[in-house]
């Protein structure tokens, strides 16, 4: 893990104290689990590796997204800056279909304050992502297959730039639009229209659930499988360095978070330094959390448990007592 001071850091959000940190910190039922930067504060998960961006993509990454398939993988560049844009790469896996590293990448297209947010619509070959400019912020970006590109604004929409997550199909809510607004630290629920030329309408957002702490949402995303299931992931974005990755419990038979617009965050990770965007693999179902600056990203995987070992056979032979053990 490269250390990263404050001043390394090329824009600048609002400095602020993390107040929430100590009430989270006090939520985890479990000793963490420490591995290299970071750690992880939910037992049944590990940090697998760290995986460098392709050198192509220029640094302070916005977000990482898969292909449906998980063969490749898209990065957003110099995000929020004049220059940004969004890089393709190939994925290279081991046998477990873990990811190892990407290859070569080239730039898909450029938009200047790209933020966070990437992601394809369910169904579709549209990219969905946020824009940092003031007159981007209360829209998504959305870009078709054949490359036209086109900001749909949110009607009566207070929020501003942050993170995006689609409502998976576990719930009665799927295929709604998530947004979280860094500066209110709030997370809005918006419903998703087909226009029906690759594009979409994205309607109002009722609150979905307040944060509280305000200058610090980042990028949302929702675990559908392992100790995390049925929980909405996001990042709490501290301009000092001190990011850290909390969750919501989701009720599956409402989709909505569990104690409602105010329920109380869990904590997941701490110590994984600028941590700004989010990222499910489609293919292993591994939690990845992207690096602003230019380190390499953390993925997380469900943690392997062994299966125990027993005692299965004694035998006496003439050279005494020998023990086998298989697993059980």
């Amino acid at each position: 893990m490269i250390t990263i001071s404050a001043s390394a850091r090329k824009v600048g959000r609002p400095r602020i104290c993390s107040a929430l940190a100590p009430l989270l910190a006090c939520l985890f039922a479990s000793a963490p689990v420490i591995s290299n930067a970071a750690t992880i504060h939910v037992s049944g998960y590990e940090v697998l590796n760290f995986v460098a961006v392709p050198a192509a993509v220029p640094e302070y990454y916005g977000d990482l997204s898969f292909s449906s398939d998980g063969n490749t993988a898209y990065f957003i560049g110099l995000a929020e800056d004049s220059g940004s844009g969004v890089w393709e790469a190939a994925v290279n896996r081991d046998g477990n279909g873990n990811v190892t590293g990407f290859g070569a990448a080239a730039n898909l297209f450029m938009e200047d304050k790209i933020d966070t947010g990437l992601l394809h619509y369910p169904g579709s070959t549209t990219q969905f992502y946020r824009g940092y400019a003031s007159t981007t912020q209360s829209s998504i970006g959305q870009r078709t297959a054949g490359g036209a590109i086109e900001h749909k604004v949110i009607n009566n929409y207070d929020g501003d730039y942050g993170g995006l997550a689609v409502v998976p199909d576990l719930y009665p809510n799927a295929g709604n639009l998530l947004s979280s607004s860094y500066r209110d630290g709030q997370i809005f629920q918006h419903s998703v229209s087909d226009d029906g030329d690759g594009t979409y309408t994205i309607g109002p957002g009722p609150l979905f659930v307040d944060y509280v702490k305000t200058s610090s949402l980042g990028d949302i995303e929702y675990v559908t499988s392992g100790p995390l299931v049925n929980t909405l992931i996001f990042v709490d974005y501290d301009d000092e360095g001190d990011q850290t990755v909390g969750y919501y419990s989701i009720d599956p038979a409402t989709g909505l978070p569990v104690g409602g617009t105010t329920a109380t965050p869990q904590l997941f990770v701490t110590g994984y330094d600028w941590a700004w965007g989010l990222s499910i693999d489609p293919v292993t179902d591994n939690i990845w959390v992207i690096n602003y600056n230019d380190d390499s990203l953390l993925q997380i995987t469900a943690a392997t448990v062994p299966e125990p070992a027993t005692a299965a056979m004694v035998l006496l032979g003439a050279g005494g007592l020998i023990c086998r053990r298989r697993a059980a």
